[in-house]
């Protein structure tokens, strides 16, 4: 039987909403954390890791420990013809110009995996111990109202995601303000230096304002695009060319131009638990990842969602109702809901067909960059 956490965890990626949470944590407004974990794939911007320093301090003054985790250097790995390629979301252009992206194994490897892994270490029971029945950490995950759509288990016994900002009823805008008024006004994007789902505008602010980052990417993609050396090496037929712009051109020479309606997809950063891309990550497929109810937030399993403010949701008693636009969105993102439905390995939607691809051409799933 179940009796509690053995610890609190944060998965912490040291962007907006897990620094909103962290920072929430230490000024008291909900519970402490035992540790805030950092997932590192070593080639986060300067300015997360500038930032993940400046959130050490702070936590450490409210005793809450920050600790880093990391399963290797992503873009050194990536470009190593003796190491095992972890593939990255990129895009792909076929022999006779068929569209189509590479699978997405990154997160999984330099992000969940790492965190699961400390999560079993933290209370005592590393890989290949058994944890016992009913011994599991809570580990807070930063997203936001907004993106309820995202709030995913964890899909382990041992590890129970919990949402605080759902809890408190917190949009990113909220997110936004609060760290305003903590004096945390430039926090920066959590994702990797040359990650495929930046958009235009990121892109551009690179180019612009951070120079070596800017030639770091370029340089990485020129050296990905016939995709991983191993395969070269062994005399694998390439089955494509692979870029990490959205335009498969290469970085430097893309159109970095504002489009007519917006950049396109540009994701606020990159969270182990939460894939922006809108596909689950291989790992959370396999385990059954899934969207999960409001009443999963909550500890009583038959509980009303609480969509309070901070004091009057840590005291137990029900907030204001929410307003209609996010209770159809809570609807429409609960388990089986039209946007919630969970993925099976193959991409295919509980109770639908396969999931439609988002170009022509090939899918290129199976594609080992």
């Amino acid at each position: 039987m179940m009796t509690g956490p053995r610890l609190r965890l944060l998965s912490l990626g040291a962007g907006m909403q897990s620094t909103t949470v962290l920072l929430l944590a230490c000024d008291g407004t909900i519970p402490r954390f035992d540790y805030a974990v950092f997932a590192d794939t070593r080639w986060e911007p300067a300015a997360v890791y500038a930032n993940l320093r400046r959130l050490r301090l702070e936590a450490a003054e409210a005793g809450i420990a920050v600790l880093k985790v990391c399963a290797g250097d992503i873009r050194a790995d990536a470009l190593d013809p003796v190491h095992r390629f972890a593939s990255m979301p990129l895009f792909v252009k076929g022999p006779n110009g068929e569209r189509g992206m590479a699978r997405r194994q990154c997160t999984s490897e330099y992000k969940v995996r790492p965190l699961k892994a400390k999560a079993r270490e933290l209370p005592g029971y590393p890989h290949p111990s058994r944890v016992p029945k009913g011994v599991y950490a809570a580990q807070a995950i930063g997203i936001s109202t907004d993106e309820f759509h995202r709030a995913k288990d964890s899909g382990v016994n041992y590890l129970k995601n919990t949402f605080p900002l759902i809890e408190l009823g917190w949009t990113r805008g909220d997110c936004i303000a609060y760290l305003r008024r903590r004096g945390w006004d430039q926090v920066a994007r959590s994702s990797c230096v040359g990650c495929p789902f930046h958009g235009n505008h990121t892109w551009r602010r690179m180019r612009d304002e951070r120079p070596a980052e800017w030639a770091a990417a370029v340089a990485f993609d020129y050296a990905i695009r016939k995709g991983h050396p191993a395969a070269n090496t062994a005399g694998q037929p390439p089955r494509g060319e692979y870029f990490i712009h959205h335009s498969r051109v290469a970085l430097d020479l893309a159109d970095l131009r504002p489009r007519r309606g917006g950049d396109g997809a540009d994701p606020d950063g990159c969270s182990p638990w939460g894939c922006r891309s809108g596909h689950p990550t291989p790992e959370s497929a396999r385990e059954g990842s899934r969207v999960i109810a409001t009443r999963r937030y909550l500890d009583a399993p038959n509980a009303k969602p609480r969509w309070a403010a901070g004091p009057a949701l840590l005291a137990g008693t029900p907030g204001p109702a929410a307003p209609a636009r996010d209770q159809r969105q809570r609807d429409r993102y609960a388990v089986g809901g039209r946007g919630g439905a969970a993925c099976d390995p193959d991409g295919r939607r509980a109770g639908h067909g396969p999931a439609r691809p988002r170009e022509s051409g090939p899918s290129w799933e199976g594609a080992t960059a």
